[in-house]
């Protein structure tokens, strides 16, 4: 049995420099399983930017073909994003996972749920993920 947490904040700082399409976004299997990959980012004729990011990701994980490298596991994914704060949009994820240590890299089969989703908002209960690990 494996279990990882994970974390990931980010924080934009206009000193003069940033270009005016800069900004974060939630959602996907990299930051908040359960909703589409972008799914929460700043539109281009809204000026104003998600400058502030975070994600949890918390998995417990166990072996399923050991020889194969393959495991399966469960997931409880919370992200929040914001322009001024990080309070502007919160979510959660949760669901289950199939993973596998590929000759070609690893291979992730996503079966997910969105906890607390509004209307509108871009769901996703399936998900393929290809390359860099949790």
């Amino acid at each position: 049995m494996i279990f990882r947490y994970k974390n990931n904040l980010k924080i934009l700082t206009d000193n003069g420099y940033l270009p005016n399409n800069m900004s974060f976004a939630l959602g996907g299997p990299r930051s908040l399983r359960g909703y589409e990959s972008y799914a929460f980012q700043s539109d281009d004729e809204d000026n104003n930017p998600y400058k502030h990011f975070f994600s949890n990701a918390l998995e417990l994980s166990f072996p399923l073909i050991p020889n194969a490298k393959m495991r399966w596991g469960v997931f409880y994914d919370y992200g929040m994003i914001g322009a001024e704060s990080f309070s502007d949009i919160k979510r959660s994820g949760t669901g289950a996972f199939i993973s596998w240590n590929s000759p070609v890299g690893p291979i992730q089969f996503i079966f997910s749920e969105a906890l607390d989703d509004k209307p509108g908002d871009q769901t996703s209960s399936f998900e393929f993920s290809l390359g860099g690990k949790f």
